[in-house]
């Protein structure tokens, strides 16, 4: 599977633009410079920001998804428990921002 390579982040809106930083609508998500999604919305402020933080988790999500066998060319689960633990850390990080 080919996707952008991680790491991906978060960028939040920015309603006051500079030649650093310019206008930007609402969240977004880059990796290396680039962006990888872009008007991101929910139902609000903290839901736009979710949203972005889950799209920014894809890539160690993929991973910790291989780690456990979720992908067709991978051998059986190397470290079911370390994978596990991994997948939560992911969603913590996911869901708080952290």
């Amino acid at each position: 599977m080919k996707h952008t390579p991680g790491p991906w982040q978060v960028k939040p809106p920015n309603y006051e633009a500079s030649l650093d930083y310019p206008y930007i609508e609402s969240w977004q998500v880059i990796a290396h410079n680039m962006v990888i999604c872009s008007h991101i919305w929910g139902m609000g402020p903290d839901e736009d920001e979710a949203n972005a933080r889950l799209i920014a988790a894809t890539p160690n999500m993929l991973k910790a998804l291989e780690k456990i066998g979720f992908y067709p060319d991978l051998s059986p689960l190397e470290d079911p428990l370390s994978a596990l633990d991994d997948m939560r850390q992911i969603a913590q990080a996911a869901i708080v921002g952290g």
